[in-house]
C-alpha cells in the first residue's frame, strides 16, 4: 500500500537529494518534536542506500520544496514518512547502480559508504548526479535490493546533542537585522475579557514601537527584548479585565465530570448481551499536551517581492502557511 506522503509527494527529488559533497539529504514534511523520528528515518535511508548514518542530514519541514505530509500527529511519522523515504530510497538505489554500471562498463557492483565498486574501479553517488534523473515518480512497487539493512544497530538519537549542549541555536535566538520584537499580555484567568488598559505610558516608552490591541488581544511591539519585556510588564499591570475565573481544579474536576451534561452513545444492546456489569472509576489531575518550552514565531517581510518568510516551530508547516495566507490576504 502506497504511503499517504508518498502519494501527495509521488517524485524522488522531492524527498532525496546528493547536493552536498559525501552527504544525503533526507527531506521531510514531519517535524521532530523529541520522538526521534529524524533518527529513524536517516537510519532507513542510510541502510538502503549504504551509506553510514552520519552521511545523512535530515532536513525539517520546509515549504520552500519539502513534502506536504499535513501534520505531525498520530504517531503515524514512522509508517507514513518512513514508508516514502523507505521506497524512495529502494528507486533511488537502482537509479544510481545502473548509472554505476554504466560507468564501471559491468553487470554489478559493489556498494559501500556511498562507493560502488567493480574491479578495483570506484565511483560514487554524488560523481555521478548529473548521470540520474531523481525527478520521476517513485516506484511504490520495488522490493528492497539484496544486502539492504532499512534499520540496522541502535545509534544515537541526531537530535539530542545540538539540543542538549546548545550547538545549533534554538528559533530564540535567531536574530535578523532591524528586527522588532513582541510580547503579549496574558489575561489573568480563561475568557477574561480585557475592559480598558491605559496605554499611554508604554507608548511613549524608549524603545517601544507600538501598541497593539485587537479586541482582549494586547500586547507590544519594541526595539529590543528587553524592551520588550519591560514594556508588557508595565502594560499588565494598566489593564482591567472583566469575567469569573473558573473554579474547576484538580480537587474538583471529578464533580465537574461526573455532573456535566453528558453525550450519551449506545454501544450495543439486545437479550444476547451477557447480564453482567463491571463498574469502576479512575482518575488523573490535568495534563497538558504542550511544549517544554516557550513558542516562538520569526517573520520576515520583502516589499520587494511582497513575500513573506516565516520561521515557526509547527507541527504543520504547510498547513501553517495556507492559515497565513488566508489570515494576511496574500497568496500561498
Amino acid at each position: 500500500m502506497t504511503s499517504p506522503s508518498l502519494a501527495a509527494n509521488p517524485l524522488v527529488s522531492t524527498w532525496l537529494d546528493f547536493d552536498l559533497p559525501g552527504k544525503v539529504r533526507v527531506h521531510m514534511g514531519k517535524s521532530e518534536l523529541g520522538q526521534g523520528v529524524d533518527t529513524a528515518l536517516a537510519q532507513i535511508v542510510a541502510g538502503i542506500l549504504g551509506v553510514d548514518v552520519e552521511q545523512v542530514t535530515i532536513v525539517p519541514p520546509d515549504t520552500a520544496g519539502g513534502p506536504d505530509e499535513n501534520f505531525t500527529a498520530g504517531s503515524l511519522s514512522v509508517p507514513h514518512s518512513g514508508t516514502a523515504v523507505l521506497q524512495a530510497a529502494i528507486h533511488t538505489r537502482r537509479l544510481f547502480t545502473d548509472a554505476a554500471c554504466a560507468r564501471l562498463h559491468c553487470d554489478e557492483v559493489s556498494l559501500t559508504r556511498g562507493e560502488f565498486t567493480f574491479d578495483g574501479a570506484l565511483t560514487t553517488y554524488w560523481e555521478l548526479v548529473n548521470d540520474v534523473n531523481l525527478n520521476v515518480a517513485v516506484d511504490a512497487d520495488v522490493t528492497v535490493p539484496q544486502g539492504a539493512v532499512p534499520i540496522g544497530a541502535s545509534v544515537a538519537r541526531l537530535d539530542l546533542e545540538a539540543k542538549i549542549l546548545g550547538h545549533e541555536s534554538y528559533l530564540q535566538d535567531v536574530r535578523l537585522p532591524t528586527m522588532a520584537y513582541g510580547r503579549v499580555v496574558r489575561p489573568p484567568f480563561r475568557g477574561a475579557q480585557l475592559q480598558s488598559v491605559n496605554d499611554a505610558e508604554v507608548a511613549s516608552s524608549p524603545g517601544v514601537v507600538g501598541v497593539v490591541r485587537d479586541g482582549s488581544f494586547i500586547g507590544v511591539i519594541a526595539e529590543t527584548e528587553i524592551a520588550a519585556l519591560q514594556a508588557v510588564e508595565t502594560l499588565a499591570a494598566e489593564c482591567s479585565w472583566a469575567g469569573v475565573p473558573g473554579e474547576l481544579s484538580d480537587e474538583t474536576v471529578r464533580e465537574f465530570l461526573t455532573t456535566v451534561d453528558t453525550d450519551d452513545v449506545v454501544l450495543a444492546e439486545g437479550p444476547e448481551l451477557p447480564n453482567a456489569t463491571f463498574t469502576a472509576e479512575y482518575s488523573r489531575p490535568f495534563l497538558a499536551h504542550a511544549s517544554i518550552g516557550p513558542a516562538c514565531a520569526l517573520a520576515l517581510w520583502s516589499p520587494e517581492q511582497s513575500h513573506l518568510t516565516v520561521w515557526s516551530h509547527t507541527q504543520g508547516v504547510y498547513p501553517l502557511r495556507r492559515d497565513l495566507a488566508r489570515a494576511l490576504g496574500i497568496a500561498e
